[in-house]
């Protein structure tokens, strides 16, 4: 096994003071990522790329697969090298001094305060989409008074499940992926089943009815957005059990 940098025991120094425990297993890691990979996107996603680049949007998912799987594979490989909290901060700032620590940790802290919210107004809003109408959304996508207090009360509620700790966390989040997984997978299976219909591939003026344009542009129209969230394993790994193995696949 490879030797801990000098630059990581010094870092590291939080774990050693009590302030972080390495409690999080493998388990644990793979579930926090999936968590945060599957979530609104998938939905939200589907419905832009399917705007953007039609029966085409397949392709979309395949390229963005292909992308964040490469950057995952390098999230692995630095995660398990340099087992640090906060890692999309931390890398740059070992790669690039203190700046590019610094730019890392706000765009990182942007990001995981954006996201929160934003998965709350789509389930809110995807609720005011059914038969129930609870008066939560107004018809401008903005929230009411009413949708704003759901929203404030799941704040608090996700506020205070992180707040308790990371092995917390991870399992009330492996109890919550359980769910998470079996909710889409039925959908899939069930929607193959009743209602498949091959023409669909090229409705709307054919399979790709916008070109390549389409099929590029539907990535940033929520595909590439759906699809975020691997990192957060090496977010905690300064808390993992094993990082080597966990999050390295035992390379080192």
């Amino acid at each position: 096994m490879a030797s801990v940098p000098e630059e990581v025991e010094v870092l590291s120094s939080d774990v050693f003071r009590g302030e972080l425990k390495r409690d999080v297993g493998l388990r644990g890691l793979t579930m926090i990522s999936l968590g945060s990979i599957i979530g609104s996107g998938w939905l939200l996603g589907a419905l832009g790329a399917a705007q953007s680049a039609g029966p085409a949007s397949l392709l979309s998912w395949i390229l963005a697969g292909a992308i964040l799987g490469v950057l995952a594979l390098v999230h692995a490989e630095l995660g398990s090298t340099y087992p640090l909290s906060g890692g999309t901060a931390r890398f740059p700032f070992l790669g690039f001094g203190a700046l590019g620590g610094f730019t890392g940790g706000w765009m990182g802290w942007i990001q995981a305060v954006t996201i929160a919210p934003i998965e709350v107004e789509a389930a809110l809003t995807y609720l005011e989409s059914t038969s129930l109408h609870p008066g939560f959304v107004h018809a401008n996508g903005t929230l009411t008074g009413s949708g704003i207090a759901v929203a404030a009360v799941c704040m608090a509620v996700f506020t205070f499940i992180n707040v308790m700790g990371v092995r917390w966390l991870a399992e009330s989040n492996n109890i919550a992926m359980i769910w998470k997984l079996a909710v889409p997978t039925l959908t899939m299976i069930v929607l193959l089943i009743v209602s498949f219909n091959g023409s669909n591939f090229s409705a709307g003026g054919g399979f790709a009815p916008f070109g390549a344009k389409g099929i590029f542009a539907a990535l940033p129209l929520g595909v590439v957005f759906a699809l975020e969230g691997f990192e957060q394993a090496i977010q905690v790994g300064g808390e993992s059990r094993d990082p080597q193995k966990d999050m390295g696949g035992g390379r080192l």
